[in-house]
């Protein structure tokens, strides 16, 4: 009996370490860029974009991951948002936010940024990438 709960207990640790070593550390999930960059501010809040995750397509559309800080009455910068992918056409100066919580809305409409400082500075500075 007492080698048979040693067999049980090495089976045990060994698929515990392959495990281990076999599962995608890198996976998105646990994935944590260091490519934040601020490309906008206003007053009350700081926008960002990960400038690994830049991509144009064949028409010059613009994708980016971006995300915001909120500044709060103190100045102090709090947690960031998620982070949300946004389209820029660059051309023309508008955008779409695929897939932000707070614009589901929106999600198919091409937007502009005119009556918005910090897209409008997310535009100009994005498309300099």
């Amino acid at each position: 009996m007492n080698l048979l709960s040693k067999s049980f207990q090495l089976i045990y640790t060994l698929t515990f370490i392959i495990f281990i070593l076999l599962y995608p550390v890198n996976s998105a999930s646990f994935a944590k860029s260091d490519n934040w960059q601020q490309v906008a501010s206003t007053e009350d809040r700081r926008q960002f974009i990960d400038t690994e995750t830049i991509i144009y397509d064949s028409k010059g559309i613009l994708s980016v991951f971006t995300r915001y800080s909120d500044i709060n009455a103190e100045g102090n910068i709090n947690l960031p948002s998620n982070s949300y992918l946004i389209k820029i056409d660059c051309q023309r100066r508008l955008y779409k936010q695929t897939n932000s919580n707070d614009k589901q809305s929106q999600a198919g409409k091409w937007l502009d940024s005119k009556d918005n400082k910090l897209i409008k500075q997310t535009i100009i500075n994005s498309c300099t990438y």
